[in-house]
């Protein structure tokens, strides 16, 4: 199965083997899965989840040494495979980022005039056929609160709660809450955000700043459509290419050379089975 490069739009070679299902997978397992199926490399999915190689082959090895990952560790992978922000847990999630490939082409329309934009949308809609994949709610995340700013913003949902309290309810010591309210934890693990989070009556994503965003009709059919297992190869080539051809067309050949989707060739590519 082939997918749009994430940086080039570009077709890459997904692994014919589907995602494996089994409720009983390992996080690193689940992780390489999903890699996989997507055609990255260990070096690649480091670049784009700005974590180092080596960090990536412990989740993916499950080694005991990168068993409870720093929250923003794994939004970053959740953010560079287009997942949700529990999928090392195996389950199946309706709110997740936009894939990389979705992103790229919504960028390349914010592009046009709004009037192209509109036909381009239009076409894509009627071009790209209702896959067999469940409807998402979006998420984003504009950036990371510093360590300091996510203690204060711990305190602030504290209010006059004392700290054994919420301590009681995660199951920490209050030594632990204390030394995050003051802002020595650097990247704290996702599990324990979690936790914390439900002692103080709020959400995880409420904790550090997740938000839901709205996406076009065109770019969440196509968001759905390059995710779906079921579709094949040549179909995915022929829609991807009847795409390029349409941007090409609207294309002023002025400015051809701000996107990484022209010339076509670069679109197009060379197709693997």
């Amino acid at each position: 199965m082939n997918v749009i490069n994430s940086s080039t739009m570009t077709h890459e070679v997904l692994s014919n083997t589907p995602i494996e299902t089994e409720e009983k997978r390992s996080p690193g397992q689940i992780l390489r899965g999903i890699r996989e199926f997507y055609g990255l490399s260990q070096e690649k999915l480091a670049q784009d989840a700005q974590i180092t190689q080596g960090y990536l082959s412990q989740i993916e090895t499950d080694n005991p040494d990168a068993k409870n990952p720093g929250y923003q560790k794994i939004i970053r992978l959740a953010k560079a495979l287009g997942q949700g922000l529990r999928f090392l847990e195996g389950q199946s999630e309706n709110r997740v980022f936009l894939t990389k490939q979705a992103i790229h082409l919504q960028d390349i329309l914010e592009s046009f005039p709004d009037d192209k934009k509109q036909m381009i949308e239009r076409f894509i809609e009627e071009t790209i056929p209702q896959p067999n994949y469940p409807a998402q709610t979006y998420i984003e995340i504009d950036e990371f609160q510093a360590p300091n700013e996510l203690g204060s913003n711990i305190r602030k949902l504290r209010g006059q709660k004392p700290q054994w309290e919420i301590a009681k309810g995660a199951k920490f010591s209050q030594g632990h809450i204390s030394t995050l309210e003051s802002g020595d934890a650097e990247d704290p693990p996702f599990s324990t955000l979690e936790r914390i989070a439900t002692a103080l009556g709020t959400s995880f994503e409420e904790l550090i700043g997740i938000r839901e965003i709205e996406v076009a009709n065109a770019i969440t059919l196509f968001d759905r459509y390059v995710r779906s297992e079921e579709i094949p190869t040549e179909a995915k080539k022929e829609t991807f290419d009847r795409i390029a051809t349409v941007l090409e067309f609207f294309t002023d050949p002025v400015l051809q050379g701000h996107f990484d989707l022209i010339p076509r060739s670069s679109f197009s590519g060379s197709m693997q089975d």
